[in-house]
């Protein structure tokens, strides 16, 4: 049942967790210029979920196909669902709320002095 809503995707150390953390260092970085820090790391944190949402989506959709791994030609195309950067992301949402927390603390300590 969990495997058709959660990608599968377990790497921590891919590149693709350092762009969620970087976009949204970024996201937060910008959103403080018109809210509270808290407002701007919780904006910045529900994006993140409907991004998730979104690939959710993505990989539920009948329509939805991509050529596979290492596939030959197109009648190798395969259903995203179930595939590694289709589905909600626990480790991608963590890396958007670590980006967040990280953008907050730069903003902390930069208070501090």
């Amino acid at each position: 049942m969990f495997r058709d809503f959660f990608d599968p995707d377990r790497n921590w150390k891919s590149w693709d967790k350092l762009t969620h953390l970087l976009g949204s260092l970024v996201v937060c970085a910008i959103a403080t210029l018109h809210f509270r820090w808290l407002d701007a790391a919780l904006i910045t944190v529900a994006l993140g979920i409907a991004l998730e949402l979104g690939q959710w989506q993505t990989a539920h959709n009948e329509n939805v196909y991509y050529d596979a791994p290492g596939s030959r030609g197109l009648d190798e195309v395969v259903r995203p669902l179930g595939h590694v950067g289709f589905g909600f992301g626990l480790l991608d949402l963590a890396a958007d709320i670590v980006g967040a927390l990280l953008w907050v603390a730069i903003i902390t300590v930069a208070t501090l002095f």
